[in-house]
């Protein structure tokens, strides 16, 4: 595990707009434990989360074709809906957003 590659994505999480409010404290619990005893019960419990929160690639797609997905990204949407069906074409199989993007790279480096 490359600590000082995974200390930046958790970074990049937290400032993630996408993140949920839980995990980004979880993220930065771990972040403020690094070091401390408790620092491998702190990254399972980030891991556990990022896992639970990281969003397929069809999820994706499906919420940005939704009514909310229109509201949350406005002009935006039909934009970032298209880049999700190319990612997706190209092979990608979680959602285009910043947190989902830093879930999947987090819980690569943890291995």
């Amino acid at each position: 595990m490359d600590k000082g590659k995974l200390i930046q994505k958790v970074k990049e999480l937290i400032a993630a707009p996408s993140c949920d409010a839980e995990l980004r404290e979880i993220a930065g619990e771990w972040l403020d434990n690094i070091g401390n005893p408790n620092e491998k019960e702190k990254l399972d419990a980030l891991l556990g989360n990022a896992e639970a929160c990281k969003t397929g690639i069809d999820g994706c797609i499906t919420f940005l074709k939704s009514d909310m997905g229109k509201q949350i990204y406005g002009d935006k949407r039909d934009a970032v809906l298209k880049d999700a069906e190319e990612r997706k074409a190209a092979g990608e199989d979680t959602c285009v957003c910043a947190a989902c993007q830093a879930c999947k790279e987090i819980l690569k480096l943890a291995k």
